[in-house]
């Protein structure tokens, strides 16, 4: 069976009292590569994280006509994620259209989980694959290098996810995505808040 590749992350940092993030994801199917990707917004790691799946699942669901004989690989480095979608959701109750935990707390991020799980409804075969995050690796002197070589222009974010799922640079986006958050932070004059 063929199979497409979904490779996604979203991360957001603290600055001051409000959570500032993005997402991308790639898409790779037969050596193609499509990506992904959105402005820096206002939510929570989880919900970035969240989103880059939702993300990448509408955009396969909508450029692939038949998903038959092709097998659909999620890669993601967030188990919050992965847990949200295959496992918890069954355990949660719903009461008055909120859902709420084993524990009684209010699910966040209901939207996009419900969402996602209604965009797999119709994709007949996908499985999650979970990666390890946080390596603790600097990337950046590499995309500078990258984009001068290839005279491409490709964003930070995008080419920090396909160095992460090149098989020779594994698990290196994390460090790279706390880079780019001390940027973002400067851009916005501010100190990150850990």
């Amino acid at each position: 069976m063929d199979h497409l590749e979904l490779f996604t992350d979203g991360g957001a940092i603290k600055i001051g009292n409000t959570f500032y993030g993005s997402s991308a994801c790639v898409i790779r199917y037969k050596e193609k590569y499509f990506t992904f990707t959105n402005q820096v917004n206002e939510g929570t790691n989880n919900y970035f994280e969240l989103k880059a799946i939702r993300d990448g699942l509408k955009a396969i669901a909508s450029n692939w006509r038949s998903l038959d004989g092709i097998e659909v690989w999620i890669v993601s480095d967030s188990q919050y994620s992965i847990s949200c979608i295959t496992e918890w959701f069954d355990g949660w109750s719903k009461v008055k259209g909120k859902y709420y935990n084993k524990s009684g707390k209010e699910v966040s991020n209901i939207d996009l989980i419900l969402e996602i799980r209604e965009i797999l409804s119709h994709i007949p075969n996908y499985r999650f694959v979970k990666i390890k995050s946080h390596i603790d690796v600097d990337i950046q002197k590499s995309f500078i290098e990258f984009k001068k070589k290839n005279c491409i222009d490709i964003s930070y974010t995008e080419y920090l996810l396909l160095v992460r799922y090149n098989e020779t640079c594994d698990n290196k986006i994390r460090a790279a995505l706390n880079i780019k958050r001390r940027d973002i932070a400067r851009e916005l004059g501010q100190e990150v808040v850990v």
